[in-house]
């Protein structure tokens, strides 16, 4: 069957993402006084803050707001109880010592963002402790020198819309949001742009025309971020192919205008070479450009290796996976070199202009290395650069007794992957800096919910990242991203402070959102939440086409119409497949991810029913998603049951009229978790929104349509499959290849030496069947 409408029409009618302005409230910590209930606590009582040599400075200006308006709307204003900041020579950067007194709490650091970690330091003390502290000293210290996020609703610069947050006048970081982030422990945000708009070189003319507007933008974002503690990093992945579709839409093939800049062809678009001349001037002019107008950039975040064809190191393989290069200039060159020396002249260029920038070498695609070949790119890293990777990519999750390949990121799997391991062990052997990309709030799993309240997850991801040398963490892709308990967690485990035992943490992070004696109930919740989500489906198709995102407004169709799923990343696709295998074929059958889904959702539930009985100004947002989270949930697994009866009932797998029976109580259960959804996504804007996809998977007119659409089911389709049953008809007869488009073939008789060939709609697929004795012969081309 041809769809009608391939095109999701909600796509075009997007509600306001009223998210954006709640970002732009302060959302200052509210603290539940107790009394002192045991010795050797105090009562805190009208705080001030002297200030001392730190006073002046602009870079603390925020944060004593911050400070003042948190005393302020919890009552401790006064001039009884002072924090005193001095400043001391020898503590690096965020590093500081605390000594918390009866008359005072002493603060003690060298530059202003020690003294910005210990006043959020301080700050938790007092939420965690119900108003109360005890006399005692502590020396904290950075492990992950850097933990870099991004805005949650900033353009993504890709298709379909193609927005530039450097390219409008909309403020994507203001002074409220910032202040969420820095209180959260973020301390840098990548920006992704068009690198050609930015870059101005003598070597390709039609690059970095009118770039003052977008330079300008970038040094306003550089200069307020500061002021949170907040390092600004561009994000590219360069040097992009000239033949890169988006480039060849913007400017067309500029190949042949700038043969020289031509390298490796083997295999998809020509690579860019950086060994000619003319590649390593434009690279060495274009990012000296950039930091001279903008030198207040915290560095450069570039995609080295994978993603997209960029030097002649990161073409694409063959069909068998091998790597080619017939470039003329480095052909002979292994990859990890070509990395190295791209990577060389982009840090050369950017340490010219501002010697303290960082330069993030992000191997996204080692995941396709040999052990040897990883051991080299750490190797062969520049002095001084960073190599990131992929904490969780390639690793392998057993679940149902089988091995499970954890293909990209995931939340659910803590890591580290066997490949990231090697990494580590490589970068400590050369003595090279290490950050790692993981997701922190939610992942590819699950986006359309601002995050995962499963901070277990993330104390055992950082705590084994520190074991191993890890000094920065890139929290989040497009989505992952929400100021949330989430990243407060990924924040609070970026020091050296000890907390003890998971459950001790987990005990720490409740004590900064709900009353005392409410703590109990959060950590239990959180551990349901943990205990089930590990039973996530670890299948990288199950991420991005599977019903976990937004079942909730899937259709459904009883009479099969073979139509491919959607993609959870994009919002043009209509949410009418029914092809369900398109989402398991990377590693599970559909009773094994029912099995696993119907464990992620009994476990949820529980999390839910622990949640429900706390109290405090964070309950309702908490319960809200959660809740949201259960019935995205307990939709997509309702969906992948509906499409396995659909399956029993074509193949004559036992009783049809019993199984239209369960397949119509799914439908109709469908129909109650989608309206169970309409409330919760009118009083919490947040949910339903996709990062990636710039929008709204679901809000309540789409979700008001699915209803009507289930309904439709059940008075046209339904009434059709029963009317055949009665009539001792096949009740499906798509299964029986009866209906027009359904590739058939008849078996060769002699195993596959005389089937036919059935070739697919491409013209170059094709299958055949055999029979040979007792066996079945299937051979796919």
């Amino acid at each position: 069957m041809l769809r009608v409408k391939p095109n999701d029409e909600f796509s075009d009618r997007q509600p306001k993402t009223h998210f954006d302005e709640e970002l732009t409230r302060y959302d200052t910590p509210h603290l539940y006084r107790t009394a002192p209930d045991r010795e050797g606590l105090f009562a805190v009582r009208a705080v001030c803050v002297e200030a001392g040599l730190f006073a002046s400075s602009p870079l603390l200006a925020a944060r004593f707001s911050a400070l003042s308006r948190f005393l302020s709307e919890n009552g401790l204003c006064g001039e009884a109880y002072p924090i005193r900041l001095t400043k001391a020579e020898g503590y690096k950067t965020e590093e500081y010592t605390l000594t918390v007194k009866e008359t005072e709490t002493v603060i003690e650091a060298s530059e202003p963002e020690g003294i910005r970690r210990a006043l959020d330091r301080f700050e938790e003390l007092l939420l965690s402790g119900g108003g109360n502290l005890a006399p005692h000293a502590e020396h904290v210290r950075p492990i992950l020198e850097r933990r870099i996020s991004r805005c949650f609703f900033s353009p993504t610069s890709r298709a379909p819309r193609y927005g530039d947050e450097l390219g409008d006048d909309v403020d994507y970081y203001p002074p409220a949001y910032l202040e969420r982030l820095s209180r959260d422990g973020v301390n840098a945000v990548w920006v992704y742009t068009s690198f050609d708009d930015l870059a101005a070189s003598s070597v390709i003319s039609e690059f970095g025309v009118g770039r003052e507007k977008k330079l300008a933008k970038l040094r306003r974002l550089c200069e307020t971020c500061a002021a949170y503690g907040i390092g600004v990093f561009l994000f590219v992945i360069e040097p992009l192919s000239l033949a890169d579709g988006a480039r060849v839409r913007k400017y067309g093939d500029l190949s042949g205008k700038y043969p020289a800049l031509v390298g490796n062809r083997t295999s998809g678009p020509a690579a860019f070479c950086t060994y000619t001349e003319d590649g390593e001037r434009y690279l060495t002019e274009s990012v000296e450009e950039i930091f001279r107008a903008v030198p207040s950039l915290a560095g450069i975040m570039d995609i080295t290796f994978g993603e997209r064809v960029t030097s002649c190191a990161n073409a694409f393989t063959d069909g068998r996976g091998v790597f080619h290069n017939d470039c003329p200039h480095c052909g002979s060159l292994p990859r990890t070199q070509i990395v190295a020396h791209t990577v060389r002249l982009m840090q050369n260029a950017m340490k010219k202009e501002n010697p303290r920038a960082d330069f993030i070498s992000w191997s996204y695609g080692m995941r396709g290395c040999t052990p040897p070949e990883i051991d080299e790119f750490l190797r062969t890293l520049p002095d001084g650069a960073v190599e990131l990777v992929n904490f969780e990519d390639n690793g392998r999750v057993r679940q149902l007794g089988r091995p499970r390949c954890a293909f990209d990121y995931y939340l659910c799997y803590p890591g580290p992957s066997a490949m990231f391991s090697r990494a580590a062990k490589a970068a400590k052997k050369y003595g090279k800096r290490l950050y790692m990309k993981t997701q922190i709030s939610s992942s590819h799993e699950l986006a359309t919910v601002p995050y995962l309240p499963v901070p277990g997850i993330v104390y055992d991801k950082l705590t084994r990242a520190k074991k191993l040398g890890v000094t920065g963490v890139m929290e989040s892709w497009f989505f992952g991203n929400y100021p949330c308990l989430m990243s407060r967690a990924a924040g609070l485990l970026a020091s050296d402070r000890p907390y003890g035992k998971k459950e001790d943490f987990l005990c720490y992070l409740a004590g900064l959102y709900v009353p005392a004696e409410d703590v109990g109930e959060t950590v239990a919740a959180w551990q349901c939440f943990e205990r089930a989500y590990k039973n996530y489906p670890v299948n990288v198709m199950f991420n991005y086409y599977g019903p976990m995102h937004d079942g909730v407004v899937w259709e459904l169709s009883l009479l099969p119409k073979n139509f491919s799923l959607p993609r959870s990343w994009q919002l043009i696709d209509r949410p009418d497949g029914d092809r369900i295998g398109e989402c398991l074929f990377y590693g599970h059958t559909l009773d094994e991810a029912i099995t696993l889904s119907e464990r992620l959702v009994r476990g949820w539930r529980q999390g839910v029913t622990h949640l429900s009985h706390i109290g405090g100004a964070s309950s309702e947002e908490m319960l809200s998603v959660a809740r949201a989270l259960g019935i995205l949930f307990e939709s997509g697994l309702g969906i992948l049951r509906f499409y396995r009866l659909r399956d029993r009932l074509g193949y004559g797998e036992g009783d049809a009229a019993k199984i239209l029976t369960e397949a119509e109580a799914l439908v109709r259960r469908q129909i109650a978790l989608t309206e169970e959804m309409i409330p919760l996504c009118e009083a919490d804007p947040r949910l339903g929104y996709h990062p990636e996809a710039e929008g709204y998977k679901f809000f309540p007119e789409k979700l008001r349509a699915r209803v009507l659409s289930l309904r439709t089911l059940l008075t046209e389709e339904f009434p059709i499959v029963k009317d055949r049953l009665s009539r001792g008809l096949s009740p499906l007869t798509y299964y029986d290849g009866e209906e027009e488009g359904v590739p058939r073939a008849t078996a060769g008789r002699h195993g596959l030496s005389d089937a036919v060939r059935q070739f697919l709609s491409d013209g170059c697929s094709y299958f055949r069947v055999g029979k040979e004795a007792d066996a079945l012969l299937l051979e796919l081309y």
